[in-house]
């Protein structure tokens, strides 16, 4: 082992890499002691904090904050760190096998432990062969941890030490019982192991294969049943996150192609998983996640191309990337020391920090209603205002967003506003706006514009025919032009003519068309309805309106009450 000084703070302040403009995002950059890849992250406080590299590097904290490079095993990828709960005892473990110890809190590491030989396989004749690999480690106590891995070969490796705050600490194999392993099978191997808070005899496992969870209860004296499965993929390497004040709560997460089943929870130790529901659907996500942690109520998972997720429910993730360049980082590793302070390491030594870990994005839109007269008078002034709000928590309404619209009209900002239409007709006042995280909303309200204060009253323009019968017929539509979209009122009429022979006695029911389609169906007088006119008509162009009238008479011939229509227009402004 080489000892080698190196100094980098990571105190409160957290040095930004120079020329690295203030983040917007929850994550500062940190300058980092390594170019190496970051691939282990404890975190307890600013003071108890420690890195692991992929080749060999571990730093710890000192009392002042400052990152040190305390020990150099070149070879040797670092997968985890653990240390017991006063941060005095701890392990470090690799991919080639090996564990680390300290017992000075990380100031000094030695090793490789010696490690016990396990077995190739867990059922019949098996031969002793070196552990393969190592994936994580945990204590339970200051005198009692754990160590595991293994490989596609070999048994799912567990070793266990009970004088693990020895200067040398040994191992025992614990999974290779009389006839069987007592967790998982030949080929298996265990990626993540978690304790269990308050109860030093129980703990989690997670193994390669579709991310299967074992718990045990008595430290590892008899055999587990697999509780569930957490992740839909296979020879990766799954993490493990847990609740301590509810040990059924647990998170998985890994990477690989199985997508959003890559990020789940169980809230029921394994038994029954759910994937995580990503606030906002983000696009272009993967998933493909390294690692995961809990404290303080807050979870965080991080892994490619630069995808960070915080929740503060368990359920519901979001998507909190860091700005510039670390947006599409590789991220390793997660620490989380509290409900607001997390640490994240990455790609080529990069080193990203939050102390608001805690506090998720708003993507949730501002909402509102718009206030002003429902009718006025065509060529009359009114004023229109809103109420807005933003959701609780929300960024707030950014009143500078505030956009107003009406078709055939300039836009307006801001508000009050006012509006004057020179028809009558419904028009559509819409209202866009946004909150200062840039959701945005739209909110209208149907505003009917009358002439001399009355739709009843407003000038109409009349087409009258003759009937056989002895009826007069006739159809009123607007003098003047309606706008595409709006509403215009049409009304037929009639009255007995003195003719002679004249059989006619009232008209019974209309029908109303547009071009040559029923729109409209009146069975009762006075036949008034309300058309609309086409949103995108023509401006100039005519809209041909024809009402057919059912009349009733004195005898019908054959039985049947004969029709009459008539037909007028109107113009499109």
């Amino acid at each position: 082992m080489r000892r080698l000084a190196l100094t980098i703070s990571i105190l409160a302040a957290l040095a930004a890499v120079p020329g690295t403009a203030a983040a917007a995002s929850i994550w500062t950059p940190v300058s980092s002691p390594t170019t190496q890849d970051i691939t282990a992250v404890t975190y307890q406080s600013d003071t108890h904090a420690w890195l692991g590299t992929a080749n060999g590097q571990i730093f710890s904290a000192d009392g002042a904050g400052a990152f040190q490079l305390r020990g150099s095993f070149p070879g040797a990828t670092i997968e985890k760190i653990a240390f017991d709960s006063t941060a005095t005892f701890g392990f470090a473990v690799s991919l080639n096998g090996k564990v680390y110890h300290s017992i000075n809190g990380g100031t000094t590491w030695s090793g490789p432990v010696a490690l016990p030989a396990v077995q190739d396989g867990c059922i019949g004749t098996t031969s002793p062969v070196l552990v393969p690999a190592l994936y994580s480690t945990a204590y339970v106590s200051s005198t009692t941890a754990y160590v595991v891995g293994g490989d596609t070969h070999n048994e799912p490796v567990v070793l266990k030490s009970v004088n693990a705050n020895a200067a040398i600490p040994t191992f025992t194999d614990v999974n290779n019982g009389a006839t069987d392993c007592l967790l998982g099978f030949d080929g298996q191997y265990v990626t993540d192991v978690q304790p269990v808070a308050g109860a030093p005899n129980s703990l989690d496992f997670i193994i390669d294969y579709f991310g299967g969870v074992f718990r045990t209860d008595d430290g590892f004296a008899s055999p587990m049943a697999r509780t569930g499965e957490m992740v839909n993929s296979y020879e990766h390497s799954p993490r493990l996150a847990i609740d301590p004040n509810n040990p059924n709560r647990i998170w998985a997460a890994d990477h690989g192609t199985c997508g959003d089943l890559c990020f789940q929870y169980s809230t029921a130790g394994g038994a029954a998983d759910t994937k995580m529901d990503i606030a906002g659907s983000p696009a272009g996500t993967t998933e493909s996640l390294n690692g995961i942690g809990f404290a303080g109520g807050t979870l965080v998972a991080a892994g490619d191309s630069g995808e960070i997720y915080t929740s503060i429910d368990g359920t519901h993730a979001y998507l909190q990337r860091a700005d510039g360049a670390l947006a599409t980082n590789r991220w390793l590793a997660v620490g989380v020391a509290d409900g607001t302070h997390a640490l994240i390491g990455g790609a080529g030594g990069t080193l990203i920090k939050s102390t608001t870990a805690n506090v998720i994005p708003d993507t949730t839109a501002p909402t509102g209603t718009i206030s002003g007269p429902d009718t006025i008078t065509a060529g009359v002034a009114a004023t229109y205002t809103a109420a807005l709000s933003d959701n609780i928590g929300g960024s707030g309404v950014d009143n500078a967003s505030l956009t107003w619209t009406v078709p055939g009209q300039p836009a307006k900002t801001g508000y009050p506003v006012s509006y004057t239409f020179a028809t009558p007709g419904t028009f559509l006042i819409s209202l866009t706006f946004k909150d200062l995280a840039g959701n945005t909303a739209t909110i209208t309200k149907p505003v009917t514009v009358t002439a001399n204060g009355s739709a009843a009253n407003a000038p109409q323009h009349t087409t009258s025919v003759n009937d056989s019968s002895g009826a007069k017929l006739t159809l009123g539509v607007p003098k003047a032009c309606v706008p595409a979209g709006s509403t215009f009122k049409v009304t037929l009429s009639f009255k007995k003519i003195k003719k002679k022979g004249a059989t006619f006695i009232k008209v019974f029911k209309t029908d109303f068309y547009i071009g040559t389609k029923i729109v409209k169906h009146d069975t009762k007088a006075p036949f008034s309805q309300r058309l609309t006119v086409q949103v995108g008509s023509k401006s100039g162009s005519k809209v041909t309106v024809r009402a057919r009238a059912f009349m009733k008479v004195r005898h019908p011939r054959h039985g049947k009450f004969p029709t009459k229509s008539i037909r007028s227009s109107v113009t499109v402004c």
